[in-house]
Parts: C-alpha cells; sequence; structure tokens
C-alpha cells in the first residue's frame, strides 16, 4: 500500500499484496468502518481512496456512496491493484505516484489516505497534488489504526525508518498542510488511530466532517 517512493518499495508492496489482507484485523476493520460513517461521506459524494492497496477501503466506501457517485483507487503497487481488482466493486484503480497525478484538478470530495502518508517520498509536494485534485469544499484525510510513535516504531524495527518513512511531528504536519494551502481541521494522535483531516477553507470541523 504505497505511493510516492521508488522500485525497491514498489517491489515490497508487489510481493506483499498476495497475503496483505490477512493482516487486518476484525478491529483494525471496525475502526476503519467507524472512520468511514463519522467523516460523514454521503451518497453522490466522490472519493479518491490514495494509496488503496488491495482494497481494505472499498466495500465501506461503496455503503457511504451508495454506488452513486465515483470511488477511484490509486497505488503505485500493480499487484496490489490486480488484487483491489478482483473484490469486484467495479471502481477504477489507477498505477500511478501520488506526486504527480494524472487527474484533473478540483475533481474529488474526499482525499483519503489511509495507512500510507510515512511512504511519501516528497510528503510537503505530495500533499499539494492532493490539494489540488480535491474540490474546494473537500477533505483530506490522513488515518492510521495506530498512534505516531508506534507507527514510525513498526517502521524502524522492519528497516525501513529512513526520514521519509515517519509519520511528522504535529508542527511539520501543520507546516507542509499550510504549504498546500490547506488547514487542519481535526489533528489526533491517540494511542489507537492516528487522524489529520484538512480542508483549503477556515471553516470549523462539523460543517461536513463529524470525528
Amino acid at each position: 500500500m504505497i505511493v510516492g517512493q521508488g522500485s525497491s518499495h514498489q517491489a515490497f508492496f508487489d510481493r506483499a499484496a498476495a497475503t496483505w489482507d490477512d493482516m487486518e484485523t476484525g478491529e483494525t476493520r471496525d475502526q476503519l468502518a467507524r472512520l468511514v460513517r463519522e467523516l460523514g461521506i454521503r451518497p453522490g459524494d466522490s472519493v479518491l481512496d490514495v494509496g488503496c492497496g488491495t482494497g481494505i477501503l472499498f466495500p465501506l466506501l461503496a455503503v457511504a456512496t451508495g454506488g452513486l457517485s465515483p470511488v477511484m483507487g490509486l497505488d503505485l503497487s500493480a499487484e496490489m491493484l490486480r488484487h483491489a481488482r478482483s473484490k469486484g466493486f467495479g471502481f477504477p484503480c489507477l498505477h500511478a505516484d501520488a506526486a504527480g497525478l494524472p487527474l484533473r484538478s478540483h475533481g474529488f470530495d474526499w482525499v483519503i489516505c489511509n495507512g500510507v502518508f510515512p511512504h511519501f517520498a516528497d510528503k510537503p509536494g505530495t500533499l499539494r497534488e492532493l490539494g489540488r485534485v480535491m474540490g474546494a469544499a473537500g477533505r483530506l484525510v490522513i488515518y492510521h489504526a495506530n498512534g505516531r510513535q508506534v507507527i514510525n516504531a513498526i517502521h524502524c524495527a522492519i528497516g525501513r525508518a529512513v526520514a521519509h518513512d515517519e509519520l511528522p511531528a504535529r508542527d511539520q504536519m501543520i507546516a507542509w498542510l499550510a504549504q498546500a494551502g490547506l488547514t487542519p481541521l481535526v489533528m489526533r494522535d491517540e494511542p489507537d488511530h492516528y487522524l489529520v483531516v484538512a480542508g483549503h477553507d477556515q471553516v470549523h470541523i462539523g460543517d461536513r466532517t463529524r470525528v
């Protein structure tokens, strides 16, 4: 489940694709279901699932959007996308780098990065690109089913904890969002989850997003 890295990372996730879903626990699925509900995604909303991997969010997004709007998966791993397509939801799946999206501007109501943000090699640049494809009233969601400390420790343990393979500190994330013209509306770093919701505007959280 990776976007925006080199061939070694692509190869890692291509190899992992066949057993990737086995690592998703019932607790994680419950967390993701709660997240999608609480975000307030509505029928008719368009969604870009960045680093969609094998499509773990696809069934949840299908329910949330009611099948009335486009959901697109995006990943740099061709094998991850092959498994995502095999689930039969019919969502278009784009094999591309999030740092340079072949997509029109302002096309999505929601841009969701589930479990992928540490893997962006150029985080500020990728945030600018994600903001570009997000509509004026859209929301960017960055989520992990563990807190920042745990996520960074996991990457360290598996030998990929170079600077770009970590979740940044709060002040750094705020600065990068500002550089991308985005305002953080929700920022949470709890033991059981990490969540950032950002938009193009200064509207207080609660107009669309109920997290």
